[in-house]
């Protein structure tokens, strides 16, 4: 891990150092001396990949730095026009994927163990066709007015932050203190999710075990309790308690055994054998399943409907006597 940091810190010198290494950039480098710098940028980018945090900034000095190679030296001497359009353009993205970035680099890396060895004379067919691949000679569409005032307003406001920050003395404070309110305000977004839950969990315990005044709960006394609610236009609840009174419907009838740590698809599969029951039974679920768990929204109309529901259940044969 030490030694990455060195690397970074590396490449950071080098971007921030650009602008002057490009007006003393004058002619080809040496062709060893490309390699090189492809085999040191597949290895930041490839700490980017494994998750790094690493500033966009450095890989677009990177860019900076290829689009100033235009040529290199070989080692017989002669000089070889190279483009690195594709790549450069793959840094400066809006979003770079390292994972495009690596694998153009890998190609090209590939490329060099097929180089002959210096001192051997180079074919130049082979060379030619080589350099000649998409990856030297890639051409990116031209920028429409929207996407380059688009791409200037970015610069220039990132450019406005890090004088800002490097002025006020944030640049490492900031970022810190964004983490932890990012922290703090993902835990409290976490926990009144929670509360919610506990509370409807609560809430349908209650339901389960609690009758009108104290009785205990039965088929009755949770319709009587549903009508009351439709009428006072909780229907959600409504909706509750009217599926209740057909469970405890079936309990009654000895169809069901009802038990609170049963789920709903259990109590569906203890019907297998009555078929045309279970398909009933199934309709007043789902439709309970998105009221009551997924807080689905539900209107009079709707209310009304679910009740017809619950009612053919109990019109089913085995279901009322």
């Amino acid at each position: 891990m030490l030694k990455r940091w060195w690397f970074l810190l590396g490449w950071s010198v080098v971007c921030l150092a650009w602008p002057i290494s490009l007006h003393a950039q004058g002619g080809p480098i040496p062709v060893a001396d490309y390699w090189q710098r492809l085999a040191d940028l597949r290895a930041l980018v490839g700490d980017l990949a494994d998750g790094e945090q690493i500033d966009r900034q450095i890989l677009t000095g990177a860019a900076a730095e290829l689009e100033q190679i235009t040529a290199v030296t070989l080692p017989n001497g002669r000089t070889q026009p190279i483009q690195s359009t594709l790549l450069i353009h793959e840094l400066t993205v809006a979003e770079p994927d390292p994972a495009r970035i690596l694998q153009l680099l890998d190609v090209l890396l590939d490329e060099q163990a097929a180089w002959p060895e210096p001192g051997v004379p180079y074919d130049t067919a082979v060379l030619t066709a080589i350099l000649s691949r998409d990856e030297f000679n890639y051409a990116p569409e031209a920028e429409n007015v929207l996407q380059r005032m688009w791409r200037d307003f970015n610069r220039q406001l990132q450019e406005l932050l890090a004088r800002f920050l490097e002025a006020t003395g944030l640049g490492g404070v900031l970022p810190t203190f964004l983490n932890v309110f990012g922290a703090v305000a993902l835990a409290f977004v976490i926990y009144y999710a929670l509360r919610g839950l506990i509370a409807d969990f609560s809430a349908s315990s209650q339901l389960d075990e609690d009758g009108l005044h104290g009785e205990l709960l039965t088929a009755d006394l949770a319709l009587k309790r549903a009508e009351e609610l439709s009428t006072g236009g909780d229907y959600r609840t409504a909706v509750r308690y009217l599926y209740l009174s057909s469970l405890l419907l079936l309990e009654e009838r000895g169809l069901l055994r009802y038990d609170r740590s049963l789920t709903n698809r259990e109590y569906l599969r203890t019907l297998a054998h009555q078929p045309r029951l279970a398909a009933v039974l199934r309709q007043v679920i789902d439709v309970f399943d998105r009221v009551w768990y997924g807080f689905q929204p539900i209107s009079k109309e709707s209310y009304e409907v679910y009740a017809r529901q619950v009612d053919s259940l109990k019109q089913q044969k085995g279901v009322d006597e």
